[in-house]
């Protein structure tokens, strides 16, 4: 049984967990990458979901081979997209604030561990006012591994002076799900859509279609 008012830690992914943010992601790489001649299809995308930004950049940019851009050039681009993006249109997960409110009254401390850059992580966490919740902001960009490595995550437990059998991570993508678990750490995977039906999740510890589901488990 999930018992996560007993742990100390939980350390939230963002891009899916946190925020609805999936879909800005989609609008902005479909946009920036069509801007340099590449045309992508939103099943295209779906190759590099849960990837840093610059491996993201890095996979199309081989296989388009440009000569006339550099990927520090489009990643640029691309974060600047995604910054607007998150400041006009992003939304926060259902439940999001009822389990991080139930968590900080069981002095439960919280982290954000996101492919995404530190930048993107801030403007996210201004445009839900998120900063008092969380204790430490981690960005895979300053690892030298990103997601399915576990650094990630081994970064953060460290930062929040923790150890794996008393930290949970929430996750949507199979992804973060594998770097949390060879971390060594418990994951609860909170599938986007019809993800939730997928075998791909069976080797996470809990699976639950929302935030708001795992609200009862917190007393």
């Amino acid at each position: 049984m999930l018992e996560i008012n007993k742990t100390k830690s939980v350390i939230f992914d963002m891009d899916g967990v946190i925020v609805d943010s999936e879909p800005l992601w989609l609008e902005a790489e479909l946009q920036i990458f069509k801007s340099f001649g590449l045309i992508l299809t939103p099943k295209d995308c779906e190759l590099t979901k849960g990837m840093r930004l610059a491996n993201i950049v890095d996979f199309w940019y081989k296989k388009r081979n440009w000569n006339n851009v550099t990927q520090e050039e489009i990643g640029k681009k691309l974060e600047a997209k995604l910054i607007e993006l998150i400041a006009e249109k992003a939304t926060a997960k259902e439940g999001l604030f009822e389990v991080l409110i139930k968590l900080k009254q069981n002095n439960i401390s919280l982290a954000i561990c996101s492919s995404s850059p530190l930048s993107l992580i801030k403007a996210v966490c201004n445009k839900l006012n998120l900063f008092s919740y969380f204790d430490i902001l981690q960005s895979a960009e300053n690892c030298e591994f990103g997601k399915p490595h576990p650094e990630p995550y081994i970064s953060t437990m460290l930062k929040l002076n923790t150890t794996f059998n008393k930290c949970f991570v929430i996750e949507d993508t199979v992804t973060g799900a594998i770097s949390a678990k060879a971390a060594r750490m418990k994951v609860i995977a909170i599938p986007e859509g019809e993800n939730y039906f997928s075998s791909k999740y069976d080797f996470c510890d809990y699976k639950f279609k929302t935030l708001s589901e795992i609200i009862p488990y917190i007393s």
